[in-house]
């Protein structure tokens, strides 16, 4: 057993040197692989470097072609919305033409026959359905009146005091009166002493009766200075007043 021991460990060490005799062989050997191989690593590193640069540059590029298709399309709508826009403010000014050639049709016809301009305040016969300018009618009913005053009652003055009819009187004195006998009423209730009847109230009643101003015609009368005055007498309250008549004979009274 021994002999065979010592067999096995001769065998082991001689084995042991064959393998340094082998490494100490290959050694220029292993560094030669070695230095390839950190050669290797680093390009593989380099690639791998390069090759996530051209994936984030790839990425930005798609992006990139993302933003330019929505500003293409963007672009395609406001181009869309321009030629609406276009075809609608054609249609505009077509409309504007159409409606101008019809005004100026019209503006021939809605001529005043009397003084030949644009009829803006229309007067309508309703007898007969003629249209006219207000002023054209009014001084022509003025004149009108006028001759038929001069031919039917050749001694009419004009200026001659004007008889008020009693509606006139009425309507604006009633509710001044009104007024003063439920002011008494109520003071006497109260015991209170009778309520006078004020200026105020006899100035507010001149006023409404006065308030008119007559038609005039800058033919036979100044209409800024000339103005028709009435006397009325009351057993309460006597005073002289301005009133209005108009072409047709009929009473005016001015809102207060």
């Amino acid at each position: 057993m021994v002999g065979v021991k010592r067999k096995r460990t001769e065998a082991n060490q001689m084995a042991v040197e064959i393998i340094k005799i082998s490494l100490d062989e290959d050694e220029p050997v292993n560094k030669k692989r070695l230095t390839d191989i950190a050669g290797l690593k680093f390009e593989t590193g380099k690639a791998k470097r390069a090759q996530g640069k051209a994936e984030r540059c790839a990425e930005h590029y798609h992006k990139s072609l993302q933003a330019m298709g929505d500003i293409v399309k963007a672009k395609e709508e406001a181009d869309q919305l321009v030629a609406k826009y276009e075809r609608e403010n054609k249609e505009c000014k077509d409309q504007l033409q159409e409606l101008k050639a019809t005004f100026n049709s019209m503006e021939q016809d809605a001529e005043c026959e009397i003084c030949k301009l644009p009829l803006w305040y229309l007067y309508l016969l309703p007898d007969c359905g003629h249209i006219f300018c207000e002023k054209c009618v009014h001084d022509w009913l003025e004149a009108v009146m006028k001759k038929h005053r001069e031919q039917t009652n050749p001694g009419f003055l004009w200026s001659r005091p004007i008889p008020v009819p009693l509606e006139v009187v009425r309507g604006i004195v009633q509710p001044s009166v009104k007024y003063h006998v439920a002011l008494t009423l109520f003071n006497k209730i109260q015991g209170q002493e009778q309520a006078q009847f004020k200026y105020s109230t006899m100035k507010s009643i001149t006023q409404k009766l006065a308030s008119t101003q007559w038609r005039n015609n800058a033919s036979y009368r100044d209409p800024k200075t000339w103005r028709p005055t009435i006397a009325i007498g009351t057993n309460s309250f006597p005073f002289i007043i301005s009133l209005n008549r108009d072409v047709t004979d009929k009473w005016q009274i001015a809102k207060a």
